[in-house]
């Protein structure tokens, strides 16, 4: 490996160590890969002359991480899963974070949230009701996996049952 010239001192020494840690891992964990390819990403911005020389380390980097990453599990719903639900009219459904971001929310806020997944005709999930009793008030959100399932929801809420006409 070369030593880049005109680079600040600490820089040098930062772009050798990453280097040299994505050309044989020494940790050989995930973190440390990623931390090396990140510091040889700033450098990179820092000193564009250098930078067909620090890219191939960088391609070295994305390729050792993606051999530790592990596979996706197929019966999760992929990361970052696109989740619906009913605005607080009722009257229309708007994409929503996740019900795993609300129940984060309620736990940080010292509460203790509960759950009920409710699931299709083949057993997969369709939705998830989150819900919290503050006191004696109960505060509810219900989160959708599609929003044809939301926008179902949000017709049914407002169908009048033949009873009461």
């Amino acid at each position: 490996m070369q030593a880049l010239p005109a680079m600040a001192p600490d820089d040098t020494a930062l772009l050798v160590g990453s280097m040299r840690e994505l050309d044989a891992p020494q940790h050989n964990d995930q973190l440390s890969l990623i931390t090396a390819q990140a510091s040889l990403a700033n450098l990179e911005r820092k000193y564009p002359d250098h930078a067909s020389e620090i890219e191939p380390y960088l391609a070295k980097g994305r390729r050792l991480i993606a051999t530790m990453m592990p596979p996706p599990d197929p019966t999760k719903p992929a990361a970052g899963a696109q989740w619906y639900a009913a605005n607080a009219n009722f009257s229309a459904c708007n994409r929503s974070r996740s019900p795993a971001d609300r129940i984060e929310e309620i736990r940080d806020a010292g509460g203790q949230p509960d759950t009920k997944d409710e699931t299709d005709a083949d057993g997969n999930l369709s939705a998830v009701e989150v819900s919290v009793t503050e006191g004696l008030q109960e505060r509810l959100w219900t989160y959708y996996r599609t929003k044809a399932d939301c926008d179902a929801s949000v017709v049914a809420r407002h169908a009048i049952p033949d009873q009461y006409r």
